[in-house]
């Protein structure tokens, strides 16, 4: 089959939004859309059609299309569920790598909840875990410090 076919209910692309393809996602064999998003944006890199790895996934250009993102293939060597593709699908990272905080107790969120949209336990986009990020606004500056210092941030003001 040349392009994915997204009637099927057997369907496991991830933009196919199936039970099978919900099954793959969750067993960690295949990442989430929001993560082939995030490839091609944050890595650029484009997320193999699952039928034919030599073309890109048909689903993928759609939803970066449909969103206004950059959806041309800029690598040509296409991302598959053969290739080890989970350094890309935790773009948020390499945005906190280094970032350096005014207080000890500021707020590490970067605006990519991933906790919220995808249900992880640690969010991609800050690095606290679901419950740090509920509890935040009740908890003690000390605590608010202790979890920005496991999670690496860098505090810009020592006087704090």
């Amino acid at each position: 089959m040349a392009v994915c076919d997204h009637g099927s209910d057997k369907c496991t692309c991830p933009f196919a939004f199936t039970d099978e393809s919900e099954k793959v996602q969750n067993y960690g064999c295949l990442p989430t859309p929001r993560e082939i998003i995030d490839m091609r944006i944050y890595h650029g890199k484009t997320w193999a059609c699952h039928s034919d790895p030599t073309k890109p996934c048909v689903g993928a250009i759609r939803a970066l299309q449909e969103a206004g993102l950059p959806h041309r293939v800029v690598d040509p060597v296409l991302v598959t569920d053969r290739d080890d593709w989970r350094p890309f699908r935790a773009p948020c990272i390499a945005i906190r790598e280094g970032r350096k905080l005014k207080r000890p107790h500021s707020t590490p969120c970067i605006g990519v909840c991933s906790t919220t949209s995808v249900g992880d336990d640690v969010c991609r986009g800050c690095g606290r875990l679901f419950e740090e990020e509920g509890d935040w606004n009740m908890m003690s500056v000390q605590k608010k410090a202790e979890i920005n210092k496991r999670i690496g941030y860098v505090v810009e003001n020592q006087n704090g």
